[in-house]
């Protein structure tokens, strides 16, 4: 387990409180790959739950359906995204407003709960579907045991979006099931610090860099010394990837995460390309270059792509 960015919190008290919450015994494989850099296998994390995987336009975004597909299939990481609404409840919703996703309009922090549970989820194609807008507790009643959640649309400095999230990670047992992330560049260290050293778990805490230099990256993998950082580029030849920050990566124990969801967080090495017939120009690039978890929005040919490779097994 990775203390580097919490000296202070280097206890008997603070280890007992981690090990009362480890999680069910099913997802200890999951955690183990994870926390475990050395280990071979390439983890894949479902953008928005996982929701273009057959054809593309048949499960919403961030609902239970797509949550339970991913499970099913074997993802072990889902990305999710968190909204308040105006009575303080969380719920999966990606945008700011309603209008894209759901039956409704208008902003999801002028509705209640209650309101926003009278409404349908779309398809991707705008069709309705029978699924309501997930809470954030029925989310992770539903993940545990399973599968990591990477939560997006929460930063680890918005105290009061924090607060309700860790409510129901600890009402649920979930709280190692959780990855905290926030983009770093323009952020100091000591104000991302102040606000995970508000709460006596050890949260994981994923940093978040686009488009730096290798000297940039190298700095915040000595800095957080994360289990997993997320790097973003738009450009080639890509330092951010380079053999300093592979190595610092490795002095750390981290796990790189590319996102290949569109060309511009991944130099042109994204899904559509490996759709298109070139999954080794993708897929296989970012994997050659330390990739050990893969952001996607099409999880199904991506899974099969790493068992080819031998990068982990077919789901049972």
């Amino acid at each position: 387990m990775n203390l580097g960015f919490f000296p202070a919190l280097k206890s008997a008290a603070f280890l007992s409180l981690v090990l009362a919450g480890t999680a069910m015994a099913d997802i200890a494989p999951v955690l183990a790959s994870y926390r475990n850099s050395e280990d071979k296998r390439v983890l894949v994390a479902c953008h928005r739950a996982g929701y273009l995987v057959k054809g593309g336009k048949d499960l919403p975004e961030n609902s239970l359906l797509a949550i339970r597909d991913s499970i099913r299939a074997g993802a072990e990481i889902l990305e999710i995204d968190l909204m308040m609404t105006s009575d303080g409840e969380l719920v999966l919703m990606h945008d700011t407003t309603l209008d894209r996703t759901t039956s409704g309009k208008g902003k999801v922090r002028d509705k209640t709960l209650a309101e926003i549970k009278e409404l349908h989820l779309l398809l991707p194609d705008r069709k309705p579907t029978e699924e309501r807008v997930p809470t954030f507790r029925e989310t992770m009643e539903a993940v545990k045991g399973k599968v990591l959640v990477n939560l997006d649309k929460l930063p680890v400095t918005d105290r009061k979006k924090m607060d309700a999230a860790m409510k129901v990670l600890r009402e649920t047992g979930t709280v190692d099931h959780a990855i905290f992330k926030q983009g770093v560049k323009d952020v100091p260290a000591e104000k991302i610090r102040k606000a995970l050293e508000r709460y006596p778990e050890k949260l994981d805490f994923m940093p978040v860099i686009a488009n730096a230099t290798s000297q940039e990256v190298v700095a915040v993998l000595d800095t957080y010394r994360p289990e997993a950082i997320e790097i973003v580029f738009k450009d080639e030849p890509v330092g951010m990837l380079s053999p300093e920050v592979l190595a610092a990566a490795k002095r750390h124990g981290t796990r790189l995460w590319i996102n290949t969801l569109w060309a511009s967080l991944n130099a042109g090495r994204d899904d559509a390309r490996a759709l298109a017939g070139d999954p080794a120009g993708s897929w296989g690039w970012v994997v050659e270059r330390g990739a050990a978890i893969i952001q996607t929005d099409h999880r199904d040919p991506l899974l099969r792509y790493l068992e080819g490779l031998g990068k982990r097994q077919a789901a049972k």
